[in-house]
């Protein structure tokens, strides 16, 4: 976890760079599409939370909610039981 989320803070900090390298290894995408693409995750990867991977139980039960109404789910989810931040970096 503490690889993976030292890579999204490059990702974060570095969103060009980032998709150069993703274009390194992958050329056949679109590179204005990469770019742009990075651009706008890097605000997003990690959006409101105090770091990034953090996850809210409000954000769980909101999307656990919308899977019962659609019944993706067959029963609704204890959102409280379904994630834990326990193994995210503490740094």
């Amino acid at each position: 976890m503490k690889a993976t989320a030292k890579g999204y803070q490059y990702c974060i900090d570095n969103p060009e760079e980032a998709g150069e390298i993703l274009l390194e290894s992958v050329p056949e995408l679109n590179k204005d599409l990469v770019i742009k693409s990075q651009q706008y995750l890097a605000k997003e990867y990690q959006s409101d939370a105090s770091r990034w991977g953090e996850m809210s139980e409000e954000r769980w039960k909101k999307y656990a909610d919308w899977m019962y109404e659609q019944k993706l789910i067959e029963k609704p989810l204890d959102a409280g039981k379904a994630f834990t931040n326990d193994f995210l970096p503490k740094e």
